[in-house]
């Protein structure tokens, strides 16, 4: 798994303690403003640093996939999560947190499709390497006709160079969920409690668990 390097020109005698003024540090080199309006401008430096490495990355993927969930925040406005999977021709594996799109308006299955692509044109994605689409169970998701699903399918169909074959995928997590509330495991779910409690509340059971687990090459 790939992971990303913030490049910070810094020098161990700028973190030296020395009498200075408040909201400064001082040096072998000039003193760091440590006020709040610097701090929020170094953190939105090092974002782009950490997305334009990114950007790099991404470029060089012989195949990727995507995984989107789309939610609704405190302000009750709609926000679709991207994530990406990807490897590259020296089978270097990265996966990452792409971007955050606000959904203004409807959220149906072509919005949603609407920012995708747009999401795939910031970030010089090739649409012939997706390899692989996982969503949630929604309609607007799923649906082979309206939804995200379909809609990634036609334009797959619709390019004219060769690609990967494409799967779609969706998580079981919120079915499950459901099924939780609805079906009536108290009695096994109190075994299953009581059992993780004992072995996690012992640390030398704990250890022997795992220890056996190992031997069982489970």
């Amino acid at each position: 798994m790939k992971h990303y390097v913030i490049n910070l020109n810094f020098t161990y005698g700028l973190w030296k303690p020395q009498n200075s003024r408040p909201g400064y540090i001082h040096g072998t080199n000039e003193g760091i403003s440590l006020s709040p309006n610097t701090v929020a401008s170094r953190v939105t430096d090092l974002a782009a640093n950490v997305e334009k490495q990114l950007f790099a990355t991404v470029k060089d993927f012989e195949a990727f996939s995507i995984y989107l969930d789309e939610s609704t925040d405190v302000s009750d406005t709609a926000q679709c999560a991207v994530f990406i999977r990807g490897v590259d021709y020296i089978l270097n594996l990265t996966e990452e947190f792409l971007e955050l799109i606000p959904l203004k308006g409807t959220t149906t299955g072509r919005d949603i499709f609407q920012a995708l692509e747009k999401c795939f044109e910031k970030h010089g994605l090739p649409w012939d390497r997706l390899v692989c689409l996982a969503t949630d169970g929604a309609p607007a998701m799923r649906s082979s006709n309206v939804g995200v699903v379909g809609l990634v399918k036609n334009k797959l169909n619709s390019l004219e160079t060769e690609r990967i074959n494409f799967a779609s995928v969706h998580c079981i997590l919120h079915q499950d969920a459901l099924c939780s509330k609805s079906l009536q495991m108290k009695e096994g779910m109190d075994v299953v409690v009581k059992t993780v409690n004992f072995i996690r509340y012992h640390g030398l059971k704990h250890r022997q668990f795992k220890s056996f687990l190992a031997d069982m090459e489970s």
